[in-house]
């Protein structure tokens, strides 16, 4: 099993070597130079494997710090405030939000043994590894990684907080619910042969869950009912027991790692892919005549022909995408309405300062905008199989390719800002709060905005640092850390607490600016960025 763990590890320190220098190579001036001298030189290499790993580490726990720090620390210390609960018991408060966030949503997200990596492709199908030791090697790489991540991330608040226990609670929490939660997709996929995190209405119930026990005690009353149950030493016991179980359960009691789970990380046979694809080019001939025959693209001429017919062909993938997003806001404003007619009076309390959260409207849509999920469909099968061709490389096609994709995502999101914008006000309408002013106009139009530049984004981090390999799921580390300045950004301006038209303003103007800057950048380097890997 060992030597399983170490051929894992090695995958992983090699391919963020070569990801590492791969960036440095884009190093204005020198950076070629550096690139080339590394890989000459293996001792080098060692040492750029050991700077990559610390830093994936160190990114890890930034990203979740200030996620703690926006979400935990910030939100629980402004709904105690504007509900006017006492803040003696403000760390109590915050330990509990981190630990629904990140102990029940965080770990029960996703299982790794279902994860999709290059690492884990490579390992079953080209080295042949065993099913069971190579997905046992990668967990135990994995989990090695995210424990010591959120162990310096909960060491860091329970030192802010003055409460050192609080660092074992959690982090005995985190690793018992991570352990708890492989067993849970493990059971579910052995029963019924599909991942469990493929189940939305799973994903959907555990968000809930997560944000009621985060928020709900806050909310709903001034008492805090479970701060005992919580910080009470049986629990920790109860924590510990699971994670042995779990481990036991992981490593020695299933029995499901077999050809079936392989079948998740391995290609198709390519004889039997391309009949498939074949009968399923057959079967839709005629129907892609008949609405090419009925769509105003029979007009169009060139590349603007071919991405139309693309989505045309596509849009069923497409919109599955932007479902997801449609259905999330839904039930947002849903649960607002119910929430609401239950409970009028605070909640109109909470709309009536529905401002004082504009502050986090960057990073929320940044993560909310439709983007990500069109450009990876868009690199898998469509500019993957295109840009092998000189013809497609050239400045004059690439940029036509891109203005023609910015359209099309300039629609998407300005169709769920709307949809966002027009709930909103439905909700507050409800709430007989006034929105005909110039605070709450300049708020829908600044969320429409966003959403758009969120968008253009997704678009132009495509372009210039192409996040997607083909064959694989693993992406580029940037893509990761674009969201750090929208966290930073929240924070200064939570801290700055300036008004809400300034800072709107603010957002309005920077995320055009931001937006325009982007598409002349791509304009000028995507030509030499925009490659196939």
């Amino acid at each position: 099993m060992l030597k399983y763990i170490k051929a894992v590890f090695e995958l992983k320190t090699i391919i963020k070597c070569n990801m590492l220098i791969y960036y440095l190579e884009k190093l204005p001036l020198f950076g070629i130079y550096i690139s080339h001298f590394m890989f000459k030189h293996t001792e080098l290499k060692k040492v750029a494997a050991i700077i990559a790993s610390v830093f994936s580490i160190a990114a890890l726990v930034i990203i979740k710090s200030l996620c703690i720090l926006i979400f935990g620390l910030e939100g629980v210390q402004y709904l105690a405030g504007k509900l006017g609960l006492s803040i003696d018991f403000f760390d109590i408060y915050y330990f509990q939000s981190v630990f629904f966030l990140f102990c029940v949503l965080g770990a029960f997200q996703e299982s790794r043994t279902f994860l999709v990596t290059k690492i884990k492709y490579l390992c079953l199908v080209h080295i042949k590894m065993p099913v069971k030791e190579g997905i046992l090697a990668f967990l135990i790489n994995e989990y090695f990684t995210q424990f010591i991540s959120i162990g310096f991330t909960f060491y860091f608040f329970s030192i802010l907080l003055h409460n050192k226990m609080y660092f074992y609670i959690l982090l005995t929490a985190y690793i018992s619910m991570q352990l708890l939660s492989e067993c849970v997709h493990l059971a579910f996929f052995k029963q019924t042969g599909i991942p469990l995190e493929k189940k939305k209405a799973f994903s959907l119930c555990l968000f809930a869950v997560s944000l009621t026990g985060a928020y709900g005690p806050l909310v709903l009353s001034k008492n805090l009912l479970i701060e005992h149950f919580l910080t009470h030493k049986f629990l920790i016991f109860v924590y510990s027991i699971i994670g042995i179980l779990s481990v036991y359960y992981i490593f020695f009691f299933f029995d499901a790692y077999n050809d079936q789970l392989l079948r998740i990380f391995k290609k198709e046979d390519l004889a039997e892919e391309l009949a498939r694809k074949k009968q399923e080019s057959i079967n839709h001939t005629d129907i892609e005549i008949a609405l090419i025959s009925t769509q105003r693209i029979k007009k169009l001429q060139g590349y603007q022909f071919v991405n139309a017919l693309f989505i045309l062909r596509s849009k069923k993938h497409f919109f599955k995408y932007l479902k997801r997003r449609l259905i999330f806001v839904a039930a947002v404003f849903i649960f607002a309405f119910v929430r609401f007619f239950d409970h009028p009076s605070e909640t109109k309390h909470i709309l009536t300062n529905i401002y004082s959260f504009v502050p986090l409207l960057p990073v929320v849509i940044a993560l909310y905008a439709y983007g990500e999920g069109f450009c990876k469909f868009y690199y898998n099968n469509f500019d993957s199989k295109l840009l092998i061709y000189r013809f497609y490389r050239t400045r004059k096609s690439i940029l036509q390719n891109f203005f023609i994709k910015l359209r099309t995502m300039v629609k998407y999101n300005l169709l769920l800002g709307a949809v966002s914008a027009i709930l909103l006000s439905a909700l507050l309408c409800a709430a007989k709060i006034e929105i005909w002013n110039l605070s709450f106009l300049l708020l829908e139009i600044t969320i429409l905005v966003l959403h758009v530049v969120f968008g253009i984004q997704h678009l132009s981090v495509y372009y210039l640092l192409q996040p997607y390999i083909k064959e694989s799921t693993m992406q580029n580390p940037i893509l990761f850390m674009m969201q750090i300045p929208m966290l930073l950004l929240t924070y200064v301006f939570t801290i700055l607490s300036l008004p809400a038209v300034i800072t709107m303003s603010i957002f309005l103007f920077g995320s055009i600016l931001y937006a325009f800057l982007l598409i002349v950048i791509v304009c000028i380097k995507s030509p030499a960025t925009f490659t196939l890997k």
